[in-house]
């Protein structure tokens, strides 16, 4: 039950969101959709929820996403805006590229290094082993 009651909160603060991104009085959001401004009041106030004939009206009218106007988006066209944010997330995965590549190129230096000293202790047990078998 709260989870309804919470996406219907949600539609109603798109809906709103969406006339004030527009700059319209709800008088001039009306016409634009051919409701009554009543309609309009009475959905912004919680009063009347979003319907889906609505709903389609706000998306033809100004491209906005059904998904972001019954909130189940916080992206009024379903794909999130790249902004500052979205520029950090993409030098973040730069520099895990970046260091994923540092990372294997310094495992193939282990490795080498591992198999340089495994051949260096080799003949080394060989001449302990020849030592102590000569006893």
């Amino acid at each position: 039950m709260r989870q309804v009651k919470a996406r219907e909160e949600k539609a109603t603060e798109h809906f709103r969101a969406v006339r004030e991104r527009e700059r319209l009085t709800q008088e001039q959001f009306a016409e634009k959709l051919g409701v009554s401004k009543n309609t309009i009041s009475r959905i912004e106030r919680g009063e009347t929820a979003l319907s889906a004939d609505m709903a389609l009206k706000v998306h033809d009218a100004f491209f906005i996403s059904i998904d972001y106007l019954f909130g189940l988006t916080p992206y009024e066209d379903g794909e999130p805006l790249c902004s500052a944010s979205c520029e950090e997330l993409i030098n973040a995965q730069n520099d895990i590229d970046r260091l994923t590549l540092e990372n294997q190129t310094l495992r193939r230096k282990m490795d080498t290094i591992k198999a340089v000293l495994e051949e260096k202790e080799k003949p080394l047990k060989l001449n302990v082993n020849k030592a102590v078998c000569s006893d």
